[in-house]
């Protein structure tokens, strides 16, 4: 099986907890960001295709 973390790193404001990276912007970059990520996502198979890559079919968490 497969797990996936996927970082979405657009916060209102910046916790003192936070280690990962991330930063305020606004919605449309925020927008942005996700809307590749989905186009990443759904290439995913075929880049992993083109370089003979084992992908699993299913992911198990996110």
């Amino acid at each position: 099986m497969l797990g996936l973390y996927i970082s979405i790193p657009f916060c209102r404001s910046k916790c003192s907890y936070c280690n990962f990276a991330s930063g305020v912007f606004g919605q449309e970059r925020l927008d942005r960001y996700v809307d590749r990520l989905v186009a990443e996502i759904a290439t995913a198979r075929a880049q992993a295709d083109s370089l003979q890559a084992l992908l699993p079919r299913q992911v198990d968490t996110i």
